[in-house]
């Protein structure tokens, strides 16, 4: 059996429908960990539904090391920050 299809993009889809369904416009976000990185992918992709975000830990490293844009300064992030408080 295959696995569904699964992404923060699809789960902000998903929560903009069920936002739909209960009739609310736009609402306070709050997300942790995964649910952080689906709370800003609903941000960026349904900006007029989200009237404030918590983002709490997304795992967004791994992405901002994954582009040219992006890399330096996740590793100059790195140095600076995660590698001092260990």
């Amino acid at each position: 059996m295959e696995a569904p299809s699964h992404s923060a993009i699809e789960n902000a889809d998903d929560i903009a429908c069920f936002m739909d369904i209960l009739n609310i416009e736009s609402a306070i976000i709050v997300g942790s960990s995964y649910g952080g990185f689906s709370s800003l992918a609903l941000a960026v992709n349904h900006p007029t539904r989200v009237r404030a975000l918590i983002a709490i830990g997304p795992p967004m490293m791994k992405y901002a090391e994954m582009f040219i844009d992006t890399a330096e300064v996740a590793s100059q992030f790195r140095k600076t920050t995660v590698a001092p408080s260990r």
